[in-house]
């Protein structure tokens, strides 16, 4: 059963790319990884991964059939958002993976006073709607949680790699089942501004609707940017939902070579959690309804290739600890 689910996972999302990129469709790559060992922690949230790819515009693949973006386009025409007059739509496909563990790898046994062992895969599906100064999103996301994650493994594996200490609390992980949530995203530039010799800066807030599982939540998020040669898109790539948004437009502007250091802040409120349904009964922790973020970072690009890291920091999730989720951020991007 478990390599079933992977390979259904695996197959919807790898599927639909396969076939676009045998269409001709390049589109923009894009990879990140969090990690809490940039702050010297192995706990809690402490690691997640995120590979994407956002397709070319519908309006500008030039294949026989459209492209991937045109065919979603097309199957989500009556959503008001979509066909707006100047817009463009771009498809996007996401792999991600989260892990969180007890503050204590080493115990064996359950802890009931610490975060659990828990394991997510996810494929995703987005449609975007966008022009120069606002996007609208639909996406849907299937995934798994529990061992079927395979978080416990890939974990064992890179602490092996690295030569640092094992968990040795996977069998006790939050149990096995399917998650599928569906979400709504909107994004607008509320400010923009440019100088000589490329100079920039711009400010945009982004709003998310999540309903489903493995959460149900409404977020809002703002980011401010500087720099050199700025990319008109919309956030800073990221693990959580909506992450291509930051894709936006960079396959479509001549390549050039800038840079941008970037902060934000966002705000979350939580209607449901698998984490803390499903720990009800084994663990003694009472979780926030609410959740703040801060991020600060920098990026660097040059022709089709930029990287970017960041620092985050996260309030606690539970009442029992008011420790902030620290890690950091390391992301790819790649247009063909």
């Amino acid at each position: 059963m478990r390599a079933i689910r992977w390979i259904v996972l695996l197959t919807m999302g790898l599927g639909a790319l396969a076939s676009a990129q045998a269409r001709g469709e390049h589109g923009t790559w894009s990879f990140i990884i969090d990690n809490d060992m940039a702050f010297g922690t192995d706990q809690r949230y402490t690691n997640g991964v995120r590979l994407g790819w956002l397709a070319p515009a519908a309006e500008r693949v030039g294949v026989a059939d459209g492209g991937l973006s045109k065919h979603l386009r097309d199957a989500l025409a009556p959503l008001p958002f979509v066909g707006l007059a100047g817009h463009r739509h771009s498809a996007a496909i996401s792999l991600t993976q989260v892990m969180v563990t007890p503050d204590d790898i080493e115990a064996t046994k359950l802890l009931p006073d610490q975060a659990p062992y828990f394991g997510y895969l996810g494929a995703g599906l987005t449609l975007y709607a966008w022009n120069e100064t606002q996007y609208h999103a639909l996406a849907i996301s299937l995934g798994v949680v529990g061992p079927d994650s395979m978080a416990d493994s890939v974990q064992r594996r890179v602490h092996r790699w690295a030569g640092v200490k094992e968990p040795q609390g996977w069998h006790n992980q939050v149990g096995g089942r399917l998650t599928a949530d569906l979400s709504y995203l909107y994004g607008h530039r509320v400010w923009k501004q440019r100088w000589g010799a490329g100079q920039g800066s711009d400010l945009a807030l982004n709003y998310d609707l999540t309903l489903g599982s493995p959460v149900t939540s409404a977020a809002i998020s703002g980011v401010w940017r500087w720099g050199r040669n700025l990319p008109d898109s919309f956030n800073v790539y990221a693990v959580d939902g909506g992450g291509e948004g930051a894709l936006l437009s960079l396959a479509e502007r001549p390549a050039r070579s800038g840079w941008f250091v970037y902060g934000g802040a966002a705000g979350t409120l939580l209607a449901y959690n698998t984490i803390e349904r499903s720990t009800r009964e084994t663990h003694n922790l009472s979780w926030r309804k609410w959740n703040a973020s801060l991020l600060v970072g920098a990026a660097i690009y040059r022709g089709n290739w930029q990287v970017g890291l960041s620092l985050a920091a996260d309030s606690s999730p539970v009442h029992q600890d008011d420790r902030p989720l620290s890690y950091g951020s390391l992301y790819l991007i790649w247009t063909p």
